[in-house]
C-alpha cells in the first residue's frame, strides 16, 4: 500500500552511527504505466480571399497518461523518519494539450 511500500519490520536502526549490512538499491519503486496518445482531424480546401490555392486547419488533441494511472516515484528509505516505507510522491496526473494549426 501507499502507506506500507515495503516491508518496515525488517530494518532496523544502526548502532553507533555506523551502516547496516543491507544490500545497495534493494528497495525497487513501481514501473511505469505510461498511455499517451492523440488525435488529429485534417481540413483542407478552405478558400482564402485573393488565393487560387486554399488553407487547410489541422486541430489537435495530445493525452498524456492517458488512463491517468497513478505511478508513484518517491519513497521513504530513512529508518528514522516517521514515513519510513511510505510512498511519498507521485509522477504527474493526465494532461491534455489542445493545438490548432492553420496552414496557406
Amino acid at each position: 500500500t501507499v502507506n506500507q511500500w515495503f516491508d518496515t519490520s525488517v530494518f532496523a536502526p544502526a548502532q553507533g552511527g555506523t551502516f547496516g549490512n543491507s544490500a545497495r538499491n534493494i528497495v525497487r519503486g513501481a514501473g511505469i504505466a505510461n498511455f499517451d496518445f492523440s488525435v488529429f482531424k485534417n481540413f483542407a480546401g478552405i478558400p482564402l480571399p485573393k488565393s487560387k490555392e486554399g488553407g487547410s486547419l489541422q486541430l489537435r488533441f495530445e493525452f498524456y497518461n492517458g488512463f491517468n494511472h497513478t505511478q508513484f516515484n518517491a519513497y521513504s528509505t530513512n529508518v528514522g523518519a516517521s514515513d519510513f516505507g511510505q510512498a511519498t510522491g507521485a509522477r504527474l496526473p493526465r494532461q491534455i494539450q489542445i493545438a490548432a494549426k492553420f496552414t496557406f
